[in-house]
């Protein structure tokens, strides 16, 4: 997960503190050594204690997948503590969710239902979603499928909220109001009518099933 590293208007210095809360890791700032939740962006004890940090969309993919789509990526060359992660670790996708929360109301879907549906039309505090998962890169992603559209001929715009489906022929993402042609991955029209539209992507979070379950007790879980 990304965040922001701004709390209260301060732009703050975060740095692993060796502590662990609920078994998962807990981050320290340099300025104030107030105590953060990783998974919740949020600080459990100090001087910012109460305050969020604003979660960022990211992405865990394979690095190939990514290197594919971003050609000119640069790399942070850090000194390496641990194994590398590769698409083995999600071998039992059981035990892995995408987890989002709107409005203070929590959800995740598993990654063994993503593999198995591939999309997954659903609402979340009103908010229309789209989640899309791809087996072989493991990248998990929601959308808003809700998107203005422009009216020309009134100068204004309406909320036009989208219905999506594979096409059985093609095996392409399309959207049953006008069948254009999506990018599943990037949430973007790539064919017909609403080619260039741009779906709204939301902070997700992939977490061990478990660690959703402690930290969102009240979460839905998607069957």
């Amino acid at each position: 997960m990304v965040y922001a590293a701004i709390a209260r208007g301060r732009t703050l210095t975060l740095r692993v503190s060796g502590l662990l809360w609920n078994r998962s890791l807990v981050m320290e700032d340099m300025e104030t050594h107030s105590e953060w939740s990783h998974i919740l962006g949020e600080c459990m004890k100090g001087k910012f204690k109460g305050a969020k940090l604003t979660k960022i969309p990211s992405e865990m993919v394979t690095w190939g997948d990514w290197l594919a789509r971003h050609p000119k990526t640069t790399v942070l060359n850090m000194r390496r503590t641990s194994r590398a992660y590769g698409a083995h670790y999600y071998r039992d996708r059981s035990r892995f969710v995408l987890g989002l929360v709107i409005g203070g109301t929590a959800k995740a879907w598993p990654f063994d239902v993503l593999t198995r549906e591939r999309i997954i039309l659903d609402v979340l505090s009103g908010v229309p979603l789209l989640i899309t998962y791809d087996n072989k890169s493991t990248r998990a992603t929601v959308f808003s499928r809700m998107f203005e559209r422009e009216i020309p001929e009134k100068e204004t715009t309406e909320k036009v909220t989208l219905f999506f489906y594979y096409d059985p022929d093609t095996g392409a993402l399309k959207d049953k109001l006008t069948h254009s042609t999506w990018d599943p991955a990037a949430g973007k029209a790539i064919a017909g009518k609403l080619k260039g539209t741009q779906l709204a992507v939301l902070p997700g979070v992939v977490s061990y099933r478990q660690a959703w379950r402690i930290f969102h007790p009240a979460s839905g879980i998607a069957q």
